[in-house]
């Protein structure tokens, strides 16, 4: 009982470290914002890269303050640094001409130009669109899973099941007498044949009936992973990032889990 009520009290005290930490850095991007507004741009600089530090939640916003503030102090080398963070942190971006002069403006698309296909690649990609009734075709669930292969094998592996099942089938309705099912002689070639033939219509038909069951099921467990996948993505990102300053720079790394 001990143990648990520990556990709890340690799972309690992280999140209330996390709560202040993410109130902080809300305060912290406030007030350079309000101190960038104000034109005290050297105190807006250096209230952000206290915030940019610590791993953000708001880091565009951040980023954006910077490179104003850098901007307003003609350290254009650096400015470019800060949007280009502020450009991987959200590919959409932009500044807005009615509190920023044009040429900050300029600066920031002459960055998004000069590193297109790397911002483009950090683009979000579209949500794919799934539908559950598609694992009720062979094959189509495995391909809207991603699992192509799987969804080959499935495909090509029913069909020719069902090919040797019909075709059998046809053989003996030809060949055999309807009513009694007797196909020839029991003792000449033909019925043994026949026999032959009722195997595999039989096995055939039971194996395509668990080939189809084993779709339809693989199918839906692959859908509801990948949509499970979809609300709950695992962040597992690592970034990188030198910011140019005076007589030096600012090495910046992040782990996002």
């Amino acid at each position: 009982m001990r143990a648990i009520v520990l556990s709890l009290l340690v799972v309690f005290v992280a999140q209330s470290q996390v709560s202040y930490a993410q109130e902080d850095d809300a305060l912290g991007i406030a007030l350079a914002a309000k101190q960038l507004e104000s034109g005290e741009y050297e105190a807006a600089e250096k209230t952000i890269r206290r915030s940019i530090l610590k791993p953000l939640e708001d880091r565009a916003e951040a980023y954006r303050i910077l490179g104003l503030s850098l901007f307003y102090q003609e350290r254009f080398l650096e400015a470019r640094a800060a949007f280009l963070e502020y450009l991987r942190s959200e590919p959409d971006a932009h500044l807005d001409p009615a509190l920023v002069p044009p040429e900050a403006i300029t600066l920031l698309e002459d960055v998004r130009a000069r590193n297109l296909a790397e911002i483009e690649a950090l683009r979000p990609k579209p949500k794919k669109k799934r539908y559950l009734l598609l694992n009720l075709v062979p094959g189509a669930g495995q391909f809207q899973n991603g699992d192509s292969t799987k969804g080959i094998v499935i495909a090509v592996g029913l069909g020719s099941l069902l090919t040797a099942n019909i075709a059998t089938y046809f053989w003996l309705k030809n060949n055999c007498d309807s009513e009694t099912r007797v196909c020839g002689n029991p003792d000449d070639e033909g019925a043994s044949k026949a026999r032959d033939y009722q195997t595999v219509n039989q096995l055939a038909g039971f194996a395509a009936i668990g080939v189809y069951a084993y779709s339809i099921v693989d199918g839906y467990l692959g859908y509801r992973a990948a949509e499970r996948a979809e609300k709950n993505p695992t962040r597992n990102h690592m970034r990188f990032g030198l910011l140019p300053r005076f007589g030096g720079a600012q090495v910046r790394w992040s782990f996002d889990f």
